[in-house]
């Protein structure tokens, strides 16, 4: 990727996502960024190969006439095609609009609609959807299919096509559309469902994003043994949110299949990950097939057991007495099952059953959670040095935390939405008067900073 002039890829990491990534790929090169399973195996993709591919999809959505500013939407499972669109929009200051393809006909045509925009990554599977609401669709003008082709809609054409179209630009285009790309230009629109259903565009720029990423410090480059799993569909917020954070820190990442349906540990002992990402649902799936390894089940009832009859009794185990011996072979086998590199597994988007918190803390493999929302992203962190019962943890040093009178959680910094797209109204009553972001949750913070939360407003 030579091509990459060093006016782009030397700058500031604090600048855009687009810009930072494709300094990753002109520092990387070779290195294996992503791992994307194939059946039973896993293909190798470096930072070199995605940045090719990224690279060819920006220049390809400019071939089709798409300029900075212009929303494109992103609909379709998992795969490398759906990866390098996010990336490639974002780096183009082509604020894209991820959609979840589980949503009806009825949304996908009031998101599309709303959003205005003009083109749309979609997989063959779901391509028919659009011939029943492209009528409705005015300014949409482009489909690219990841898969395939899609018969009889106007305006298709396949990803290949596309990134051929984007080899015949001339490679110094790249760097002008990325230096054209500034920190507070709109990035994403993610549309959550609002007080009355109807889906609101929360818009997140690149600073907020990368704000995210950083918690306020530096962004920096991971090691070369890093490799995280991400165990979730990229349509979630933290499952997109934990590519993005591959993509400027360096990061290895592996994409597994049947992301939240049919996990399989043995895919990820063989990968032997330092990271894990997942939200509580797939946890509970993973825990599961840990504790049917081997005697590990029977180790965790026999500890559960022994704890509870000494909290009963009253006694205390001693040193090398038979409660720690057990700790230690379940810690062993556990973490084997894992891999036996695993550093931490994050999780969101709920609350961790105590049974599994206790779990991990057991085998010595922290479970580091968050408290946000699609408006705030990460708000607070908990899982290392802080784990109070009921706790939500504390802020990011980057992020301000303060209840109102009424008991309203209120938010403040870098990482919080400039608003909703097209929607003043909703984006003023969101905000206090001093740029509070209004949660909606009811919540306390205790004398050292902790967050509870307690209940919602309109309960």
């Amino acid at each position: 990727m030579s091509a990459f002039s060093a006016s782009v890829v030397g700058q500031s990491p604090q600048s855009t996502l687009g810009q930072l990534f494709f300094r990753r790929v002109s520092e990387l090169g070779c290195r294996t960024f992503l791992k994307i399973q194939r059946g039973g195996s896993f293909e190798d993709k470096s930072w070199r190969d995605v940045g090719a591919m990224v690279q060819s999809t920006l220049l390809g959505l400019h071939e089709l006439g798409m300029a900075k500013g212009d929303n494109v939407a992103i609909l379709g499972d998992n795969s490398l095609p759906r990866l390098c669109a996010d990336l490639a929009t974002l780096a183009g200051g082509l604020p894209n609009v991820v959609i979840s393809p589980e949503v009806s006909d009825f949304t996908l045509s009031k998101i599309l609609a709303h959003s205005r925009c003009r083109a749309i990554f979609i997989d063959a599977v779901a391509a028919p959807r659009m011939l029943a609401v492209r009528t409705q669709l005015p300014n949409l003008s482009h489909a690219i299919v990841f898969d395939g082709n899609a018969e009889g809609l106007c305006g298709s054409l396949s990803f290949d096509e596309l990134l051929d179209r984007g080899r015949r630009r001339h490679l110094s285009q790249l760097d002008q559309v990325l230096k054209a790309v500034e920190p507070t230009d709109l990035a994403t629109i993610m549309y959550t469902s609002g007080s009355t259903g109807e889906p609101k565009g929360v818009m997140r720029t690149h600073r907020n994003l990368l704000s995210n990423i950083s918690s306020g410090g530096e962004i920096l480059l991971n090691k070369a043994e890093e490799l995280t799993i991400i165990v979730l569909s990229l349509n979630h917020l933290f499952g997109r949110y934990g590519f993005l954070k591959s993509a400027v820190t360096g990061r290895t990442t592996a994409m597994i299949e049947a992301t939240e349906l049919n996990l399989d540990l043995s895919v990820i002992q063989g990968l032997r990950p330092t990271a894990i990402s997942v939200v509580p649902r797939v946890m509970e799936r993973l825990w599961n097939g840990i504790l049917d390894r081997g005697s590990i089940g029977e180790l965790w009832d026999c500890l559960e057991k022994l704890e509870r009859d000494n909290r009963l009794t009253g006694a205390a185990d001693h040193p090398g007495g038979e409660i720690e011996e057990i700790k230690a072979k379940l810690r062993q086998a556990a973490r084997q099952a894992l891999g036996g590199s695993v550093k931490y597994i994050t999780y969101g988007g709920a609350a961790m059953p105590p049974r599994i918190m206790r779990f991990f803390d057991v085998i010595g493999v922290p479970l580091i959670g968050s408290y946000g929302s699609t408006e705030c992203g990460g708000v607070t962190l908990c899982g290392i040095g802080n784990a109070k019962p009921g706790s939500l943890g504390k802020p990011f040093p980057n992020v301000q935390l303060r209840v109102a009178e009424d008991g309203e959680l209120l938010v403040r910094g870098p990482t919080v939405t400039p608003g909703y797209f097209e929607d003043p109204q909703a984006t003023r009553e969101a905000f206090d008067a001093d740029g509070w972001f209004r949660t909606g949750d009811l919540g306390q913070i205790d004398n050292e900073g902790s967050l509870y939360i307690i209940g919602r407003k309109k309960d």
